[in-house]
């Protein structure tokens, strides 16, 4: 009795035991799924045609439909794979990018849609030139080897591909600005600054909106092309940092041209203070900063005592100081870190 007893026991335990295995393996699978795995990404963006929300196009992940666009264009696929490719269909429209292969979570995707011409599908025998289409014992299917020859010229037309635009200046490494030649026949562009995030413009726009950044651009035509001017600005922090810069253009009627890559590497860029100036009748103290980008705030110090930090471009020290001569200074702050001292400045408060 006692030996069926400890028998039984030892079953309860091994079960136990194999549940908890079973639980932890599926807590394992579940955790994999989130956006920082291989498997967990998503992607979504908006799908336009001159402008518009586009709907009803299919998003096909790996050959297969997994989602279609909405009234207002905008599409969201998750649960994507490191490699995984998503296209993008729907009959009688070609789409700018084509493709995209997933290597990171992307929310901001920018797909341009163009209408495509209805390709002749049939010739007429009748219409052949050289007066062979009768030729034959009225098996069409088969012929006799001339009419193939007689109908060449009649194939589907095939878009004519834009030229990919050319770099035209690219000074120096801490250049900022970057000016392209595209194809004068171009009505969009195609930019990205980032791996895994791209946008579309017109010629008409004068900036947009990347990965969080805006970026200005002017677009000048002249007699055989289109000069495209890219201030690249936001680009630079005060750590350094390398980009790749890829562009191609696109216009209704043609294939998109292939894209041109220009590697940029910016050197540390600090925030520079600029003239302090002290306004005696308001009280208020002044000045100009450049800063590229990130959290930048100005701490203010009168006789080297701390008085208040601000990210506006003023401070007021009527309220903040008594009367007579005072040394004021402006220290620079990016993300927290002081990165810059101004020159001193005396001022008299009455």
């Amino acid at each position: 009795m006692k030996s069926l007893r400890r028998t039984a026991c030892v079953i309860a335990c091994i079960a136990v035991f194999l549940a908890s295995l079973t639980s932890l393996a599926a807590c394992a699978e579940e955790n994999t799924d989130d956006g920082n795995s291989a498997t967990g990404y998503s992607l979504s963006g908006k799908i336009t045609l001159d402008g518009q929300g586009l709907g009803g196009v299919g998003i096909l992940v790996d050959g297969e439909t997994s989602a279609r666009s909405d009234a207002n264009g905008v599409f969201s696929v998750s649960h994507l794979a490191y490699g995984d490719e998503v296209a993008f269909a729907l009959e009688g429209y070609r789409f700018s990018p084509e493709s995209y292969v997933v290597k990171s979570t992307v929310n901001d995707l920018s797909v341009r849609a163009y209408e495509t011409s209805e390709n002749p599908s049939d010739v007429n025998p009748d219409d052949d030139e050289s007066g062979e289409g009768d030729v034959g014992d009225g098996d069409e299917s088969e012929g006799d080897g001339n009419e193939g020859d007689g109908n060449e010229g009649e194939d589907p037309p095939v878009f004519e591909q834009l030229s990919a635009p050319l770099v035209k200046s690219d000074e120096s490494a801490t250049d900022a600005t970057l000016i392209f030649s595209a194809d004068p026949r171009s009505t969009d562009f195609t930019f990205s600054f980032a791996e895994g995030a791209a946008a579309t413009v017109s010629v008409a726009e004068t900036a947009f909106v990347l990965g969080g950044k805006t970026f200005y651009v002017a677009c000048t035509k002249t007699d055989d092309a289109l000069l495209l001017t890219i201030d690249l600005t936001p680009l630079q922090n005060p750590e350094g940092a390398a980009y790749t810069v890829t562009l191609s253009s696109s216009a209704r009627g043609f294939l998109p041209s292939d894209e041109v890559r220009v590697e940029k590497v910016f050197a540390p860029a600090a925030p520079s203070c600029v003239g302090l100036r002290f306004d005696e009748a308001t009280g208020f103290l002044s000045w100009e900063l450049y800063s590229p980008c990130g959290d930048t705030t100005c701490r203010v110090y009168a006789d080297g005592v701390f008085l208040g930090e601000t990210s506006e471009l003023g401070f007021g020290l009527a309220d903040r100081l008594p009367s007579g001569e005072h040394k004021v200074t402006v220290v620079v702050c990016t993300d927290g870190i002081p990165s810059l001292v101004s020159a001193p400045l005396v001022i008299v408060l009455p």
